[in-house]
Protein backbone atom coordinates (compact mmCIF):
# COMPACT_ATOMS: atom_id res chain seq x y z
CA UNK A 1 0.00 0.00 0.00
CA UNK A 2 0.71 3.38 -0.65
CA UNK A 3 2.10 5.91 2.18
CA UNK A 4 0.43 9.47 1.47
CA UNK A 5 2.56 12.57 2.56
CA UNK A 6 1.07 15.48 3.89
CA UNK A 7 1.01 17.06 0.37
CA UNK A 8 -0.83 14.54 -0.85
CA UNK A 9 -3.64 14.29 1.64
CA UNK A 10 -3.12 18.66 1.07
CA UNK A 11 -3.77 18.06 -2.57
CA UNK A 12 -6.40 15.08 -2.12
CA UNK A 13 -8.43 17.23 0.47
CA UNK A 14 -8.34 20.22 -1.63
CA UNK A 15 -9.41 18.71 -4.78
CA UNK A 16 -11.91 16.41 -3.42
CA UNK A 17 -13.80 19.94 -2.15
CA UNK A 18 -14.03 21.46 -5.86
CA UNK A 19 -15.84 17.83 -6.93
CA UNK A 20 -17.70 17.72 -4.24
CA UNK A 21 -18.82 21.96 -5.50
CA UNK A 22 -18.52 20.78 -9.23
CA UNK A 23 -20.78 17.44 -8.65
CA UNK A 24 -23.58 19.52 -6.22
CA UNK A 25 -23.89 22.87 -8.92
CA UNK A 26 -24.38 20.50 -11.63
CA UNK A 27 -26.77 18.69 -9.56
CA UNK A 28 -28.70 21.72 -8.10
CA UNK A 29 -29.04 22.95 -11.57
CA UNK A 30 -30.19 19.78 -13.23
CA UNK A 31 -32.83 19.73 -10.34
CA UNK A 32 -34.01 23.47 -9.95
CA UNK A 33 -33.87 24.27 -14.29
CA UNK A 34 -33.28 21.70 -16.64
CA UNK A 35 -34.56 18.00 -15.42
CA UNK A 36 -34.01 14.86 -16.87
CA UNK A 37 -36.18 15.93 -19.97
CA UNK A 38 -33.86 17.68 -21.65
CA UNK A 39 -30.34 16.95 -22.99
CA UNK A 40 -28.75 19.23 -20.90
CA UNK A 41 -30.29 17.64 -17.80
CA UNK A 42 -28.62 14.17 -18.59
CA UNK A 43 -25.62 15.95 -19.24
CA UNK A 44 -25.24 17.53 -15.91
CA UNK A 45 -26.56 14.51 -13.73
CA UNK A 46 -23.85 12.65 -15.85
CA UNK A 47 -21.60 15.22 -14.77
CA UNK A 48 -22.12 14.92 -11.30
CA UNK A 49 -22.31 11.17 -10.96
CA UNK A 50 -18.68 11.48 -12.39
CA UNK A 51 -17.28 13.64 -9.89
CA UNK A 52 -18.16 12.06 -7.32
CA UNK A 53 -16.90 9.01 -8.54
CA UNK A 54 -13.63 10.82 -8.93
CA UNK A 55 -13.65 11.98 -4.94
CA UNK A 56 -14.08 8.49 -4.11
CA UNK A 57 -11.54 7.04 -6.27
CA UNK A 58 -8.71 10.28 -5.13
CA UNK A 59 -9.86 9.75 -1.46
CA UNK A 60 -9.41 5.90 -1.39
CA UNK A 61 -7.26 4.95 -3.53
CA UNK A 62 -5.34 8.66 -4.12
CA UNK A 63 -4.24 7.03 -7.93
CA UNK A 64 -3.72 9.02 -10.99
CA UNK A 65 -6.98 7.54 -12.82
CA UNK A 66 -9.46 9.36 -10.41
CA UNK A 67 -7.18 12.49 -10.74
CA UNK A 68 -7.60 12.05 -14.26
CA UNK A 69 -11.60 11.28 -14.16
CA UNK A 70 -11.77 14.84 -11.84
CA UNK A 71 -9.99 16.75 -14.97
CA UNK A 72 -12.16 15.31 -17.53
CA UNK A 73 -15.21 15.86 -15.62
CA UNK A 74 -14.57 19.18 -14.37
CA UNK A 75 -12.37 20.32 -17.46
CA UNK A 76 -14.75 18.80 -19.58
CA UNK A 77 -17.47 21.10 -18.34
CA UNK A 78 -15.59 24.57 -18.73
CA UNK A 79 -14.51 23.67 -22.29
CA UNK A 80 -17.98 23.30 -23.53
CA UNK A 81 -19.49 26.15 -21.44
CA UNK A 82 -16.86 28.19 -23.30
CA UNK A 83 -16.95 26.60 -26.72
CA UNK A 84 -20.61 27.38 -26.69
CA UNK A 85 -19.87 31.06 -27.38
CA UNK A 86 -17.69 30.28 -30.13
CA UNK A 87 -18.08 26.77 -31.85
CA UNK A 88 -21.22 27.34 -34.30
CA UNK A 89 -23.52 24.44 -33.50
CA UNK A 90 -22.25 22.89 -30.18
CA UNK A 91 -25.08 25.14 -28.44
CA UNK A 92 -27.73 23.73 -30.62
CA UNK A 93 -26.25 20.01 -29.61
CA UNK A 94 -26.03 20.54 -25.88
CA UNK A 95 -29.46 21.40 -25.15
CA UNK A 96 -31.01 19.38 -28.22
Amino acid sequence: MQVRTRWDWTCAILGSVLLVLVGYIHLALMVNQFGLHSRIGVLFLLNAIGAWVALVWILLKGSWPGWILGFVVSGGAALVKLGMGSIPGLRALVFG
